[in-house]
């Protein structure tokens, strides 16, 4: 089968399960890996030699995730790339998948489905929509991982990673990728993207400061192509900042220089899009656990927001899909005891 998808894998540590991803990403005839050592010997990994893997080292800019993903891009020339962190994988038939929906619906790009270990179901974007999806609608400013594969062009013309900082590198990235690409596609239930817990350091789950994790939030409101965004894309970008981001983030013992970065981080928002914090409930400034209501789910706006009032929707319908499953499989063999 004719080559069609680089998939480009960063690897640093020679204790993380690199061939599995490999294999993952090799089990599919039109893919290839370039595989990129960051300051290690690519021997160290061990892994088997094959025609569709290729090998690259890169040296310098330790602790600096952004460096080996615009390496490994750079040496991609396939119509399609994408990413994969080395101690994940794909699903088998995953790839297969992506390129099927990519070349049929004529997309810039495809969203891989994601199954985080430990999770019961892959998680699902706020919308049933499967193609023509856009960054406010759809709120994809709440993927900034860019997990799936991308046109080249598109993935060319999109802002490197960040080198500045080791985490949120990729904000920028997908910030470009989610408002220029034309169609973007996704199908939540096919084979996924798997995000392991194997790695005991992962650098967006590694505990830093506010002002450290933060940087990239501020930066990112630098970018000539946010500068020229209408506004409902300031919003949207800046309410998923304020919400999967800030809120998120323990306050409860920042210093006194921490303390003067947040102000500042929360005035930057007021100057760039205001109306960013009219999305925010109260309960979620307060950072206190929701308890939903009937009137919730009919009457959401006035007191939960959209982005929790989907979740709940998603976890009804696959709980309903789970029931419904018992049911007919009971049906069939009415013996059957149901779990």
């Amino acid at each position: 089968m004719e080559q069609q998808i680089d998939i480009v894998i960063a690897a640093h540590d020679p204790a993380r399960p690199v061939q599995r991803a490999v294999d993952s990403v090799l089990a599919c005839p039109a893919a290839r890996v370039i595989l990129v050592a960051h300051n290690t010997d690519p021997t160290a990994f061990g892994l088997k030699e094959h025609p569709r893997l290729i090998f690259m080292r890169l040296d310098g800019s330790p602790g600096i995730p952004g460096a080996p993903k615009n390496a490994g891009l750079a040496r991609a020339n396939l119509p399609w790339v994408g990413l994969l962190d080395s101690d994940d994988y794909f699903e088998e038939g995953a790839l297969e998948a992506m390129l099927q929906h990519a070349i049929a619906e004529n997309a810039d790009a495809v969203l891989a489905p994601l199954l985080i270990v430990g999770n019961r179901h892959k998680s699902r974007l706020p919308s049933l929509r499967s193609s023509g999806l856009t960054a406010v609608r759809d709120e994809l400013f709440y993927r900034t991982g860019p997990l799936g594969i991308f046109k080249q062009q598109l993935m060319s013309d999109a802002p490197d990673f960040n080198t500045c900082y080791k985490t949120g590198e990729d904000l920028r990235v997908t910030a470009y990728l989610w408002s220029n690409a034309r169609n973007i596609v996704f199908h939540w239930n096919d084979p996924a993207y798997v995000v392991t817990n194997d790695a005991h350091t992962r650098a967006s789950t590694t505990k830093r400061s506010i002002a450290e994790t933060g940087a990239p939030w501020l930066a990112v409101w630098d970018e000539p192509f946010i500068a020229n965004w209408p506004k409902r894309l300031k919003v949207a970008l800046a309410t998923k900042l304020l919400r999967a981001n800030y809120l998120q983030f323990d306050r409860s013992n920042l210093s006194a220089d921490e303390e003067t970065w947040a102000e500042n981080f929360l005035k930057r928002l007021r100057e760039v899009a205001p109306l960013a914090f009219k999305h925010i409930a109260e309960y979620e400034w307060n950072g206190q656990p929701h308890k939903f209501s009937l009137r919730d789910l009919l009457f959401y706006r006035h007191s939960i927001s959209r982005w929790e009032f989907i979740k709940k929707i998603q976890w009804m319908q696959d709980a309903a899909a789970e029931l419904k499953g018992k049911l007919l499989r009971g049906r069939v063999n009415p013996r059957r005891k149901l779990n």
